[in-house]
């Protein structure tokens, strides 16, 4: 397999003449990223009330964007956002529970979560 030398973070469309599979062009298009790597995890809130940094790092978790997911099984909404995110006010991206949504962050430290119910929150993938 050859080498493309496709760089960490660069975009990269591959058109159908690009990509051959036995020897026939590829019938579909791939627009994306290429990422180092990719990791998971859950955030809850401890208080209902009460915005919570998604990462407990003291500092910076560089990363390229993330995925967040309202956990299935919470029983009220999250609200994802800025220091200033506050479910009682609804401040914030509203997730109900199974919603997601992508952010395109650099740095997860500085993203926060709410939530209306203690106890609940999101899984998220981040990539960097």
């Amino acid at each position: 397999m050859a080498n493309l030398g496709i760089n960490v973070g660069t975009d990269v469309k591959l058109a159908a003449d690009d990509v051959t599979a036995n020897g026939e062009a590829a019938s579909r298009q791939w627009v994306g990223t290429v990422y180092d790597a990719v990791f998971s995890a859950l955030k809850t809130v401890a208080t209902a009330g009460t915005q919570e940094r998604f990462t407990a790092f003291a500092g910076t978790l560089v990363c390229a964007r993330a995925d967040i997911t309202a956990l299935r099984t919470n029983t009220g909404a999250i609200f994802i956002g800025g220091a200033n995110v506050d479910a009682a006010t609804e401040l914030g991206t509203l997730l109900e529970p199974g919603d997601t949504i992508t952010v395109h962050i650099d740095d997860l430290y500085r993203l926060y979560l709410d939530a209306e119910v203690s106890g609940e929150g999101v899984s998220y993938t981040y990539y960097t």
